[in-house]
C-alpha cells in the first residue's frame, strides 16, 4: 500500500478511479470545480441517489436564470419552488394533500389563485362526494357540485337538482 500526498492541483487525462478513504476539498469533473463536486456536461448514476441535508433542494436553472425552479423537501413538506420569484408553486404535505397555489392545503387537492379568487376540489364524505367548490377569497362559497348531483350556486347544501340563493336576473 503506496500513500501519496499532493498539495494544490491534479491535473489528467483519460480514466480516473480512486477508492478508499482519501478526502477531496473540490473535485470538478469537465471543469475547475467551484463546488465540492462540479460536473459539467451530462452524469449518470446507477443505484439510489441521496441527499442528506436538514433542507435539501435540488436546483434548476436555465443560462439565464430568468425561470429557475427548485425541488425542495423542508419541513416535512415537498415542495416545487419557483426561486426567480422566491414563491412556492406545488406543495405535497405527509399526509397526501396537494397544493398548488397554496403551501397548506387542507384536502387532496387544492388550488388557490392568491389574492385572485380561489378553486378547490374536494372528495368529501370518504371518496362517495365530489364536490368542485369555486369560493372567493373570504370562503364564500360560489358554486358548489355534489356527489347528489345537486347544484347551488351560493350554498354549499343544494336540496334540488339546481338550488340558487340571491336574485337571478
Amino acid at each position: 500500500k503506496t500513500n501519496t500526498s499532493f498539495d494544490g492541483n491534479i491535473t489528467a487525462s483519460g480514466n480516473i478511479s480512486a477508492s478508499g478513504d482519501g478526502l477531496f476539498d473540490n473535485v470538478g469533473i469537465g471543469t475547475t470545480p467551484a463546488q465540492p463536486l462540479h460536473v459539467a456536461g451530462n452524469a449518470r448514476v446507477d443505484g439510489d441517489f441521496f441527499i442528506i441535508e436538514s433542507n435539501p433542494q435540488i436546483f434548476l436553472s436555465d443560462t439565464n436564470h430568468n425561470s429557475d425552479f427548485s425541488i425542495n423537501l423542508n419541513s416535512g413538506l415537498f415542495k416545487i419552488t419557483d426561486t426567480t420569484n422566491n414563491a412556492d408553486r406545488i406543495t405535497l404535505d405527509s399526509s397526501g394533500n396537494v397544493g398548488i397555489g397554496t403551501t397548506s392545503p387542507a384536502s387532496i387537492m387544492e388550488i388557490n389563485g392568491g389574492s385572485a379568487d380561489g378553486v378547490k376540489i374536494i372528495a368529501a364524505n370518504a371518496g362517495t362526494e365530489f364536490v368542485l367548490n369555486a369560493s372567493t377569497s373570504n370562503g364564500t362559497s360560489r358554486l358548489w357540485v355534489g356527489g347528489t348531483g345537486n347544484v347551488g350556486i351560493g350554498t354549499t347544501t343544494p336540496p334540488e337538482k339546481l338550488t340558487v340563493e340571491g336574485n337571478i336576473s
